[in-house]
Order: structure tokens, then sequence, then C-alpha cells
């Protein structure tokens, strides 16, 4: 994950396709601007969707790798999803500089494959469908460029299960010098050779589901969606910086550009447009936003209303306005929408 650059997957790890590195880069011209093909090919995001959700072919698999302690099972989900193996995990990349495709659930990488974080979901739901506490592990490969792997914890010690890899217990990752690396646990969270970002238990781990919807539907210039899922992913995991930072940046920039429309339709004396995009404005307020400027926001569409001839709906705008600043102006202008409304 580079976290101001492009969520890059399908990097070639130890000769292997698949591997995905997390982050983005927004576009910032034209963010709304799709054409009608593009918009068709975006696929439907649900909030809802659970990655971890095991149908009857991850539950088949799950009953070959039950095993007599957790340490033997741990081994045998290993043995069985790494791709080395007959009927393992098939890599399939998503895209390079770009997501050509969604993420997918693990039932769904079972069946079609996937990259790394895709292998992920796959332990997980075996691990979780097996009574076995599980998680992810994010490691800076250099330049802000995060990369996950799965763990397991059996018999009170977790281990990392890369099915990329042949051996048991280790996770594989390059360096941005191109050093290839092989790390246990206990490497990765000690930050040895690579730096330790952040670490998600099983209860977190959908929180990076949901984020690479984000990316793909923002590779698509799908930005109101992608934030959508950008907060949902927050949800799941409100402590992870890189998500926080993607839902500020990925709302300011929907504000400005609705602000933008919004003072352009208002110059053409437009007030029913206007009014409308003031207020979409409003619900996409970027936390970083103030009061003072949250006010104005309330006072414009207020004008707005006033100059449609919806005195109340003015008069409610003027309130908020009023309430967030203190501003006696705002006050006024209320009093005399409620009039008008008479």
């Amino acid at each position: 994950m580079r976290f101001n650059q492009r969520f890059v997957k399908g990097v070639t790890v130890l000769g292997i396709t698949g591997v995905a590195y997390f982050g983005q880069q927004i576009a910032v011209e034209k963010i709304f601007t799709q054409n009608v093909a593009q918009a068709r090919a975006i696929a439907s995001y649900n909030p809802d969707v659970n990655p971890f959700t095991a149908d009857a072919s991850l539950k088949s698999l799950a009953k070959k790798a039950k095993s007599g302690s957790e340490l033997e099972t741990a081994k045998k989900i290993h043995a069985l999803l790494k791709i080395q193996s007959p009927g393992g995990l098939k890599p399939s990349s998503s895209g390079g500089e770009k997501d050509e495709r969604p993420p997918r659930t693990a039932a769904e990488t079972l069946k079609k494959g996937g990259d790394c974080s895709e292998f992920g979901y796959v332990v997980l739901t075996l691990a979780n469908d097996l009574g076995m506490k599980s998680g992810i592990i994010f490691l800076d490969v250099g330049g802000g460029v995060l990369h996950l792997l799965p763990y397991v914890e059996a018999d009170n010690k977790k281990y990392i299960i890369d099915p990329q890899l042949d051996e048991f217990g280790l996770g594989g990752a390059r360096l941005k010098t191109g050093k290839i690396v092989k790390l246990t646990y206990e490497d990765a969270r000690k930050g040895k050779t690579v730096r330790f970002v952040r670490e998600m238990d099983f209860s977190q781990a959908s929180a990076a589901y949901h984020m690479e919807w984000g990316n793909y539907l923002e590779d698509n210039k799908d930005v109101k969606n992608a934030l959508s899922a950008f907060k949902e992913a927050l949800k799941r995991d409100p402590g992870f910086g890189f998500i926080q930072r993607k839902v500020g940046t990925v709302s300011a920039k929907i504000f400005n550009q609705i602000m933008k429309d919004a003072h352009k339709a208002y110059n053409s004396q437009n007030w029913q447009r206007a009014a409308g995009l003031f207020e979409d404005a409003i619900a996409h307020f970027p936390e970083s936003l103030d009061n003072a400027k949250k006010g104005s926001v309330h006072s414009n569409a207020g004008a707005c209303r006033y100059n449609a001839g919806h005195f109340k709906n003015a008069a409610e705008h003027y309130d908020k306005a009023f309430e967030l600043t203190g501003n006696e102006k705002y006050k006024k202008e209320a009093d005399e929408a409620r009039e008008k409304a008479k």
C-alpha cells in the first residue's frame, strides 16, 4: 500500500504473481466524469458483504484441514492452499497501476484465484471456520508501500501462512530495493528488515476488503461510492491511519467539486440546482472543515432556498449556520425567512 499512491496489485514476488500492495492516488480533475461504458462496467458495491463467509467449498476444505492439534491443522491449511500444491490457490492479478476488477471474497478467490490480500481472506476464512484465531499484518516494504500477510494462532503461537511460499510459517515480501525477504510472525512484529505498520485481528480484518473496494471504485472515478467503502472500512478498524486519511482526502475532493458546481449554478441564478448542490456539499462535509466554513455553506444553501421561494427550508439552513457560528447575521436571516413563510 502506498499512502500517497495507487493500490498496486499483481506485483511479482519470488517469481510468483499475486502480491498486493495497498495505496492509492486520487485523480484530482473531473472526478465525477464517467463515460457510459465505464460506468456500466463498474461492479456494484455492497457494504454488507462479508468476505469471510464460508460456502460449501470452503467448509469442505476446512474439514480436510482439520487435524490432531492446532499446529497440525495450521500446517494442513498451508499445504492445501499453497499454489505449488495440486488444487491449491491460483494467482490472479487484479491489475497493475489500476484495479481492473473489484476485490474477491474468500469464496470467489477459491474458485477464480486471487492476489495476496485475497489469498489472506481464504486463510482467515478457513481458520475462523475451524475455530482458530487469525489476523492480518501490514508491513511497509519501502516508500510507503504496504504489504499484507495473514497469520493464524496455533497452540498459543502465531504463524504466517503465505500460500505463495512453499515454507510454512513464513511470509514473503519484496523490498523497494528489490531484495526479497522471508519473515516469521515475530520478525514482522519486531520490524526486522521490514517496518511493521499495523496488525488487525479477525474482527477487524474485513476492513482490508472494504478498503480494496474503495480503491477499485476510486480507480473507476466512482468517488462517492469509494467514500462509502472507505467509511465502511473505517468502521471495522477505526484506528487505521491510512483509511482515516483516505476518508479525509476523498471527502475533501468530493466536497470541493460539489462546491465548484454549486457556485457556478449560484452565479447563473439557477437557485434550485444551486440549493441542491450546496445541500449535497453539506452531506459531504470533510472532517477537517471548521464550523465557520460549515456555517457559510448552510448560509449559501439558505440564500438559494430563499431565492427559490422555499422560505421554511431557508430558515432551517440559516438556523444551522447560526448554531455553528453564533453569528447574529444568520439569526436575523432565519427570522426574515420565517416571516416570509407565514
